[in-house]
């Protein structure tokens, strides 16, 4: 059965309504109990009986639901470029320049917040749809994260959940309570490491060497023989910052060489998605040869400045909910809804949940105006059947319905074609507060300022000053002695255009923005 509201209130405040929820936030799809009164968001609550969240609700989704619906700087009306300046136009007006999309060459960006229904339409006019969300071809886990607590070993590398799915991390944490053996390996010292029994602070290709040599039994022998005792009761937790470089195809051999070898599972966290989409690398190379560009969220973050001009001959379409780089580089900016303003299929860690609409708005779907321009449908029930689930199971399963896709033991994978080497490394990559976060005072407050974060030994090795200049961007540089040795970390949610301290986007700091690591 769907979640209900409790017997008892979890507010003291005055409320009229009490609607139920699942958080779209990240692909932990916790449950929640939002508190209404006079259809106005009063108070919210993770949902006690949620398997998911246990009655936890983060920052971060408390942010997404109670912030982006009132957010002050939030786009609501669609707004048309105009030379150099903007103005407001109708939906009917908004309709008409859509129904172009069917008529000439056109790519699809969407981010981790469209919907199911969105990807289904777009697809039916173009087969060039493109996510910084990583496609997997299989499972994402072969377990459930609350299985994790029961594990007697857990190995991880390059992975933080606390960066991604915050409330996974508590799976983590509570197997250390029960005396599991964690071993972490990454390049920044995080809450994994704390709780890890051992922890090997390094460069990202050190740690793809380390996961390949305990695949192949080559490592310390106490760990070889502790995965011949133990492989079955142990999982293997890779961070999607490492299928986002240069040696993705060396991590999937290695987490299928464990799992053939040692029965060992497996966990991928981060943006990842089962649906197929082209790349965020294969966006970047071939935007310029489009008519059209339809993006929702913000991907021109991870755009050169010459990648930007070139785009200006293009019409561009973004669906929004803020101003940012991506909005302010486009010919036609439409409003958005948030997840709590839809019927949402939520796209959870290797399952899909259910919510309701719980907020009202005055914004229409996109994938609705898309069907009113294209006039084409979608078959949901068609699609979910692929992959073994149904929507009316979706609908009454609490904490979701599992994915039925293919194991990493049944995929083949390419050796990887470019390798890049070399002893400093630039890591840009997520950290406490997402792109979106920074459009919100009180989470942008949370880490306010974009520097370069080095080491005490790099810094000195580098002969760094107080600023680094990378490629065309020169950063303030901050010690920070949970960076490993010969790594320069930089977050890689600022941008140009955010409302508060703003700071650089990726794709002016990295030669190769699809990447989250390259050499330096």
């Amino acid at each position: 059965m769907p979640l209900t509201p409790t017997s008892k209130p979890l507010t003291v405040k005055e409320f009229d309504k009490a609607l139920c929820g699942v958080c779209g936030g990240c692909s932990s799809a916790c449950g929640y109990i939002a508190y209404l009164k006079e259809n106005t968001l009063v108070d919210l609550y993770g949902h006690p009986h949620d398997p998911n969240g246990i009655g936890s609700f983060c920052t971060k989704g408390i942010t997404y639901i109670q912030e982006i619906s009132t957010n002050p700087l939030r786009i609501s009306e669609p707004i048309m470029r105009e030379g150099n300046s903007y103005r407001q136009i109708s939906y009917d007006k908004v309709i008409d320049i859509l129904k172009d999309l069917s008529m000439g060459r056109v790519a699809v960006f969407l981010d981790r917040f469209a919907g199911l229904e969105e990807y289904l339409i777009v697809k039916e006019f173009t087969d060039e749809v493109y996510s910084d969300s990583v496609y997997l071809p299989f499972k994402q886990t072969s377990v459930r994260a609350q299985e994790w607590v029961n594990k007697k070993a857990i190995l991880i590398f390059e992975a933080e959940p606390t960066f991604s799915e915050v409330m996974l991390t508590r799976w983590i944490v509570d197997a250390f309570e029960k005396d599991a053996f964690i071993f972490s390996v990454g390049s920044r010292y995080t809450t994994v490491f704390q709780k890890s029994k051992e922890n090997i602070l390094t460069t990202p290709d050190k740690t793809v060497e380390i996961l390949e040599a305990i695949a192949e039994g080559k490592y310390e022998e106490k760990i070889t023989k502790f995965l011949e005792y133990f492989g079955k009761e142990t999982v293997v937790i890779v961070g999607d910052t490492l299928l986002r470089s240069q040696f993705k195809n060396r991590v999937l051999k290695a987490v299928k060489t464990l799992r053939e070898r040692f029965g060992t599972d497996y966990s991928f966290v981060g943006n990842i998605t089962p649906f197929p989409v082209k790349s965020l690398e294969e966006f970047i190379e071939n935007i310029e040869d489009f008519e059209y560009i339809l993006t929702f969220g913000n991907p021109f973050i991870y755009l050169s400045e010459e990648k930007l001009e070139k785009i200006k001959s293009k019409t561009v379409i973004n669906f929004a909910y803020f101003p940012t780089i991506t909005a302010n580089y486009s010919n036609l900016v439409i409003p958005r809804t948030i997840f709590s303003e839809r019927k949402f299929i939520v796209k959870g860690f290797g399952f899909l949940s259910y919510s309701p609409k719980i907020l009202e708005t005055k914004i229409p779907q996109p994938h609705e105006l898309l069907i009113k321009a294209t006039k084409l449908k979608y078959n949901l029930d068609t699609f979910l059947k692929n992959f073994g689930v149904s929507i009316e199971e979706i609908e009454e399963k609490e904490g979701g319905v599992d994915l039925k896709m293919k194991d990493i033991l049944d995929m083949t994978f390419e050796d990887d074609t470019e390798e890049e080497k070399g002893e400093i490394w630039i890591l840009c990559d997520n950290s406490l507060v997402e792109e979106l976060g920074h459009w919100h005072l009180w989470t942008h407050a949370i880490e306010r300022n974009q520097f370069a974060y080095v080491n005490e030994s790099t810094k000195e090795k580098l002969s760094i000053g107080e600023t680094i200049k990378i490629n065309s961007a020169e950063l303030r540089v901050k010690i920070n002695n949970n960076i490993a040795d010969n790594v320069i970390f930089i977050p890689n949610a600022f941008e140009e255009f955010q409302p508060f301290e703003p700071g650089i986007r990726a794709g002016r700091i990295l030669k190769k923005p699809f990447w989250r690591f390259e050499a330096f």
